[in-house]
């Protein structure tokens, strides 16, 4: 099938929950790269499975890992405890960025009962400091080449990441479509101080842009 699920886990009871959701396209020939700080259970360790076992560096330290043994054309991150949406047909998405020669397609999330969706977001919206949902994302990994995450930051690096990949002008759709059902319980789940800390390691990116002078206008994107 040429797509790699690559997930980064630190409980094998959170690996079941993530198992159970992309085992059908395991089976039909998805890849599934899994970094952890823990032993992997024997029956994950499949031909279709390459577990990776290391200290705790992060999880973008992981996420780089990960991505530099990814060996299929396509992939997502889909992270331990997550789960994949029942009704998202990854051989239909796949054969989509085939035919019109994608680089990335963005999806929605759900998290509790919030749904992050990409249907109105805009590239523009990334000099606001706003990003399209990232878990959902489909990525052609040509496209991503040696752009990484950087590990210097605590949780935002993936707005960084997205930026740079956006700023090479990708061939790109909103498909629009749940992908991804996200655990609860995360730093940046929801509340006054994710926003904080989400802003704060903006800032600490940029080089630009005081992120917290766009504060207002990033809560109001982001509601849409």
């Amino acid at each position: 099938m040429h797509f790699t699920f690559l997930t980064i886990s630190s409980s094998n009871e959170d690996l079941e929950l993530t198992y159970k959701s992309i085992e059908k396209w395991i089976i039909k020939g998805s890849q599934w790269v899994i970094i952890s700080t823990i032993n992997i259970p024997d029956r994950y360790r499949k031909s279709s499975c390459k577990c990776i076992i290391g200290k705790d560096s992060g999880l973008y330290n992981a996420l780089n890992i990960g991505i530099s043994n990814i060996e299929t054309d396509f992939f997502m991150i889909i992270h331990s405890g997550d789960q994949l949406y029942a009704e998202f047909n990854l051989q239909t998405e796949l054969n989509n960025m085939k035919v019109c020669e994608l680089d990335l397609t963005l999806g929605s999330s759900l998290i509790g009962k919030r749904r992050h969706s990409s249907k109105y977001w805009k590239k523009w919206m990334f000099k606001f400091y706003v990003q399209p949902p990232h878990l959902p994302i489909v990525y052609r990994r040509s496209f991503v080449k040696d752009i990484r995450f950087r590990e210097d930051l605590k949780v935002v690096s993936d707005f960084f990441m997205l930026r740079t990949l956006f700023r090479k002008n990708p061939n790109y759709t909103i498909a629009n479509k749940q992908r991804v059902i996200m655990k609860t319980g995360g730093l940046t789940s929801s509340g006054l101080s994710s926003i904080l800390m989400v802003t704060r390691d903006l800032a600490k990116g940029s080089k630009s842009i005081n992120p917290y002078l766009l504060l207002p206008i990033r809560l109001i994107l982001k509601l849409l």
